[in-house]
Parts: C-alpha cells; structure tokens; sequence
C-alpha cells in the first residue's frame, strides 16, 4: 500500500467560542404547531428540503392505514397553506406573508 499524503491532524488552542446574543429564530415549526394545522403527528412525517432561493419542497407523509388505531380509520386533512404560512413566519418573523404558489409535484420533484 502507497500513501501519497501522510496523515494531518488539525489542532486548535485557545479557542475560546463566544456566545452571540441576539434573535434566536425557530426555523421548523413544533409538534404543537404541527397539531393545530391538522398534520397527524403520530403517524406522519414531515420533510422540508430546500429547492432554491424562495423555493421549498415539502413532503408529508402518513404512514398510518386503516388497520392503525391511532388514526381510528379516519383519513387526515392537512392545510397546506398554513403549513406553509407558518414556515414563511418562522424564518420572517414580522413580516409579512408574500403570495404562495403551491404545485404538487410527483414523489421524485417533477
């Protein structure tokens, strides 16, 4: 076996890491705030991935079926747009909530 590049290790001393004060921002929004949109939080998943700038992909999945007592048999109603109301207003806080497009996409983004 051949090494070019011996192994480096990175040391740093002293380093002394300051707390920042200022507006912390909660960036997702809570189980209870997940709750109160409809989303089922037992049974269901939430995944947000960044698309571009002012551009996200949102999935939600519920992995609940008839047969899951949690559920009770009933099938749950999201509202998409608050969800993602509430997504704009964590990450602005204060300001106001712009027009937002919704497209439903297939599972792979198209």
């Amino acid at each position: 076996m051949h090494i070019d590049d011996p192994i480096q290790y990175f040391y740093s001393f002293n380093y002394n890491v300051t707390a920042q004060t200022g507006t912390q921002y909660m960036r997702l929004p809570n189980t209870a705030a997940l709750q109160s949109l409809g989303f089922p939080t037992e049974t269901g998943k939430l995944n947000i991935l960044g698309q571009a700038q002012n551009s996200l992909i949102v999935r939600l999945t519920n992995y609940a079926d008839k047969f899951d007592n949690a559920t009770g048999g009933v099938t749950p109603y999201v509202n998409i747009r608050s969800i993602a109301t509430a997504l704009y207003q964590l990450a602005n806080p204060g300001a106001q909530v712009p027009q937002i497009s919704i497209i439903e996409t297939t599972i792979s983004g198209n």
